[in-house]
């Protein structure tokens, strides 16, 4: 999972190769519109994009499936119950198919599974979690499972807030009055800037917004993608 966040592949269509036991692709970073996998898309009748209409390979539903069955699992969601995921009944899963993918997944990210039990373990000894730069939550009892899932959801949750916040505080300081915060959504933020500026800060908010940040010794380049308009 580390090398493929390095190397900017899309570890959700990693996943769903393992769930549903398809090859791998040759081309792992952008697989959806690399030139290079357009024999496996066809192969594999991947949902084709049209941009024009908002539709995107990325929106097949195998791989959307696959996305959200993660998250359900990094928040210690148990397989038999993600039947009720949407796309599960159109692609026809069964318990048994679930539990198998949950086991496909976890040999396709090996480390998780032991980093989430190093966790709740942390957690239960100490009362509390925190995020990669250090805040607190505790826990001040609420049964086992309720904790179990808390503890997991906060470093992740939280951790992305961080993030978000180094973004925010960056741009804010470079633009200083001449940028207008409008709002955000999950780990999206829309800002609106001076129109004299606005070249300007088509270039600059790219490097800004793409930060490299040091976690657990690690540094990690964490991308994202980019929407603009002219008011």
């Amino acid at each position: 999972m580390l090398e493929g966040l390095e190397k900017g592949w899309d570890l959700h269509l990693l996943a769903c190769c393992a769930m549903f036991k398809l090859p791998l692709p040759p081309e792992l970073k952008d697989p959806i519109h690399a030139e290079a996998n357009a024999d496996w898309r066809t192969i594999h009748h991947w949902q084709p994009c049209q941009h024009e209409t908002d539709l995107c390979g990325k929106d097949d539903i195998r791989r959307v499936f696959a996305k959200q069955f993660g998250h359900r699992q990094s928040y210690g969601g148990t397989p038999k119950k993600a039947g009720d995921i949407p796309g599960a009944k159109k692609l026809g899963l069964t318990s048994k198919d679930l539990l198998q993918m949950s086991q496909n997944r976890a040999a396709m990210f090996p480390g998780l599974n032991q980093w989430q039990s190093t966790v709740v373990a942390d957690g239960s000894r100490t009362g509390e979690t925190r995020t990669w730069d250090g805040r607190r939550r505790r826990y001040l009892g609420r049964g086992t499972t309720y904790l179990k899932g808390e503890m997991l959801d906060h470093p992740m949750q939280a951790g992305v807030q961080g993030i978000e916040t180094v973004i925010f505080l960056a741009i804010a300081d470079y633009f200083k009055m001449d940028a207008l915060y409008k709002f955000g959504m999950h780990d999206s933020q829309t800002w609106a800037f001076y129109a004299p500026r606005y070249e300007e800060a088509k270039v600059k908010v790219r490097e800004l917004a793409q930060p490299t940040i040091t976690i657990a010794g690690t540094s990690m380049y964490f991308p994202a993608s980019f929407k603009e308009r002219l008011a």
